[in-house]
């Protein structure tokens, strides 16, 4: 909605907006990425809205929709950390055209970000605390990788999350130059990207499902296959549906997404298990070997309803655990068959998911049955995540048990 009022007010017309909107609306990653719980898309939406009230103070000179764009940045910062450069970009340009009343204007946006950091500084000693923790795991996880390697992971990110839609975004940014704002929507975006990238080369940002924090790119590409078709539309409305309608078909064809891999036999233990707990409810209790695990929560439907033998957030994505790990972060169904019952029936439990043989042999000790698919297979290789490795799963074989009745 604020990319199609961000096109509207810029000039594009109906169909221009359409353009605009619906490549990334049918998007594969966006589609995937939307209804995630990850906060990507609601730092974007207070971009954008941000975006729109910037472009109308610096092209129409309306200083009062200064403030609307602070707040909104504001808001964003609670997201992101992105979204605090973000502000800082605005402070320049308002800077440069010396506004008055400026540190009152930036309030809203700046509330946030000083209270984190005074926080931080009286829990840690130190206000920059959770970045520096940031980047000290991020260094640890990818010993192996420089800071022009980091960076290089970022630009590889840009390319493969513009790709289905840059050929017709750049060429239509070139029938784009009339649009009013044109220039400071691509050099906010550029400026942000840069930011981000120097962000990723210094290890203060993640490294895993990379793309998200790129999405601002997304913005000019959009435009510009918005004025493409307008310019197409102009011989034929005929062919200026044909046009965007090729572009979507184009990104549909060229974009594997989402980003998870996993083996077919994740998916069928998530389908028995749903129709198992269709007719007994109960949560879910899984067994966390690595990534996988993550992907069997989702494929569940309702993620809040599982439960995790071991501390999930300590168990690697991208390779099986080591025994020093598995020593470190025991699991659940290691405890004595007293304490293993106790915790089942205090999580609400009536379904558990195992895959190794010592966790099998404990929770069939508390199972009232036991589910196993004969076709399950052992020890295959798992595709690759969004790092494109993939790794030699450990043999064993997924097993749903279903256990006493919970209170």
């Amino acid at each position: 909605l604020q990319l199609g009022r961000l096109s509207r007010e810029m000039g594009l017309g109906r169909m221009g907006s359409v353009a605009t909107v619906l490549p990334l609306g049918t998007l594969p990653y966006l589609v995937w990425l939307a209804p995630s719980a990850l906060v990507e898309p609601w730092t974007l939406l207070a971009g954008l809205f941000a975006l729109r009230r910037v472009r109308t103070w610096w092209v129409e000179g309306d200083a009062a929709a200064l403030g609307p764009a602070f707040l909104a940045l504001g808001v964003g910062a609670m997201t992101r950390y992105e979204a605090w450069g973000w502000i800082a970009l605005l402070l320049v340009a308002c800077g440069v055209r010396q506004v008055p009343g400026l540190l009152r204007l930036s309030v809203p946006a700046l509330v946030f970000p000083v209270a984190w950091c005074v926080a931080q500084m009286a829990w840690t000693g130190n206000p920059f605390n959770f970045g520096l923790f940031a980047h000290e795991f991020l260094v640890e996880d990818n010993p192996d990788l420089s800071a022009l390697g980091r960076a290089g992971q970022g630009l590889a990110a840009c390319w493969e999350l513009l790709f289905p839609v840059a050929l017709a975004g750049v060429v239509g940014l070139w029938f784009a130059t009339s649009l009013r704002g044109l220039g400071l929507v691509v050099g906010a975006v550029l400026a942000a990207t840069g930011l981000q990238l120097v962000a990723h080369a210094m290890g203060f940002a993640g490294l895993h499902n990379v793309w998200r924090h790129y999405l601002p790119l997304l913005v000019p590409v959009a435009l510009g296959v918005g004025a493409l078709v307008t310019h197409v539309a102009a011989r034929g409305a005929v062919l200026g549906w044909l046009t965007l309608g090729l572009v979507v078909q184009g990104e549909l064809l060229t974009m594997d997404w989402p980003p998870v891999a996993y083996e077919d036999d994740l998916a069928r233990v998530a389908t028995r298990l749903r129709s198992l707990r269709a007719r007994v409810g109960g949560n879910v209790m899984i067994e966390a070997i690595g990534y996988e695990t993550r992907v069997l929560q989702i494929l569940l439907g309702r993620m809040d309803d599982a439960r995790f033998d071991r501390l999930i957030t300590l168990v690697p994505l991208d390779r099986p655990m080591t025994d020093e790990e598995r020593a470190s972060n025991k699991s659940m169904f290691d405890r004595p068959y007293t304490e293993v019952e106790a915790t089942l029936r205090r999580e609400g439990v009536r379904w558990v998911v195992v895959y190794t043989d010592q966790a099998l042999a404990r929770a069939k000790s508390v199972a009232t049955v036991v589910y196993a698919e004969p076709d399950h297979r052992v020890g295959e290789w798992v595709p690759g995540t969004d790092d494109g490795e993939g790794y030699e799963r450990p043999e064993g074989r997924w097993v749903v048990l279903r256990v006493g009745a919970a209170p």
